[in-house]
């Protein structure tokens, strides 16, 4: 009897190093993704061994971040647990997000107000934003500030009263960094005024992802030709709301909100795409290689889920398109992923448009094309939430 026992023993310990040697051997080897598709979040990278890393620990928590990203299905047991967390507990806020009524929310946890602090940042992200204004000006541009609403800004009165929907500091970050802008006479759009004095319309922005809709887009865009036409007197080739249709692809839109719980929330809400009318030709370049003349990345069918990435392709260090009329102005636009829907129908009244994503290019790549391109009018798309920052968002 002991010696079956010993066998089974035996046996069973055998069974389980093995399979614990095979789930290693599975993970080291396996195809490791660098980006999260529902998180919408790069994945940690496997830490390089250094013995000052090893002594104070800081590896093996890189280590920890890594085997946790990167575990095998890890999408399917986060799904079951977001699925979980919905229909069985039914919690108000998952994987960070808040399900409200009809829009998803970002959740914040409490914060102190220190309007010190926020003005003191204000003056310093001014003092280095103002370069770029100065140089621009400097080569002929006029130059134009646009501040953008967040989508849970927009949405602020849909959170309880138990959550912090961040519009006390959003608000004195606005103001604190938009008043600066205007002591060095930086001519700049809020459009979460003009979102105001429009009503506050549902298009606006979206329900499922923390970009506003197109018809926000259009919007904001005509209010910025307009500002510079109104204080140079100059009259721009402005696509009116006669001269393009709207069009609603058919796929399932999978926001950013949506997808960061796994898309286990109904919505109706479709991503538009603004369609000129007049057909003007025009050539395309990413980061200077010539590429399809497209500025719409359509899902292969309608079952496959569509993305605010749709636009434009998504976020590109570097965009031109080029239409060929000489007579016409430059435009540059430039800021992060809230520039992308503006992008795929600006273009339609100038000689050339360029697009800059300052996170993705190179240091430098602003003061360079101003010199490069000089362009006629320099527009810059910032949203609320980034006003202050002064790293990696190109002040």
């Amino acid at each position: 009897m002991n010696r079956i026992r010993k066998i089974s023993s035996v046996l069973m310990t055998a069974v389980f190093v093995t399979a614990l040697c095979a789930a290693m051997l599975i993970f080291i080897f396996s195809k490791k993704d660098d980006v999260s598709y529902y998180e919408n979040r790069s994945l940690a990278d496997l830490p390089e061994f250094t013995w000052d890393g090893a002594l104070d620990g800081s590896l093996f928590e890189e280590l920890g971040s890594y085997v946790k990203d990167h575990a095998p299905a890890r999408d399917g047991f986060l799904a079951a647990t977001t699925w979980t967390d919905i229909n069985v507990l039914r919690r108000p806020v998952v994987n960070d997000i808040y399900l409200g009524d009809g829009v998803l929310l970002p959740y914040f946890p409490h914060e102190e107000i220190d309007t010190v602090e926020i003005a003191e940042k204000a003056a310093d992200a001014a003092d280095r934003f103002y370069e770029r204004v100065r140089l621009a000006e400097s080569f002929g541009g006029e130059y134009y500030f646009v501040a953008m609403p967040c989508q849970y800004t927009c949405y602020a009165d849909k959170y309880p009263s138990y959550l912090n929907n961040r519009d006390e500091y959003l608000t004195a970050a606005r103001d604190a960094f938009l008043g600066e802008l205007a002591e060095r006479g930086v001519t700049t759009l809020d459009a979460g005024e003009l979102y105001g004095t429009m009503g506050r319309p549902d298009y606006f922005t979206s329900t499922v992802d923390h970009h506003f809709g197109i018809m926000g887009a259009y919007e904001t865009y005509k209010a910025m030709l307009s500002l510079h036409m109104e204080k140079t007197g100059d009259v721009l080739d402005v696509l009116e709301e006669d001269e393009f249709e709207v069009e609603s692809l058919p796929n399932k839109y999978v926001g950013s909100r949506l997808r960061k719980i796994f898309g286990m929330w109904e919505s109706d809400e479709k991503l538009g795409i603004i369609v000129p009318k007049d057909d003007v030709p025009y050539t395309r370049y990413n980061n200077g290689y010539n590429v399809a003349s497209t500025v719409v990345t359509l899902p292969e069918s309608e079952e496959d889920d569509v993305l605010y990435t749709a636009y434009m392709g998504g976020d590109i260090a570097h965009t031109v398109i080029d239409t060929g009329r000489d007579e016409l102005p430059t435009v540059l636009i430039y800021g992060e992923s809230f520039t992308n829907a503006i992008e795929t129908f600006a273009w339609h009244g100038f000689n050339e448009m360029h697009s800059l994503d300052l996170r993705y290019a190179e240091e430098g790549a602003y003061e360079a094309l101003i010199e490069e391109v000089k362009p006629d009018i320099v527009i810059c798309i910032r949203d609320y939430s980034v006003l202050l920052e002064t790293e990696g968002y190109g002040h």
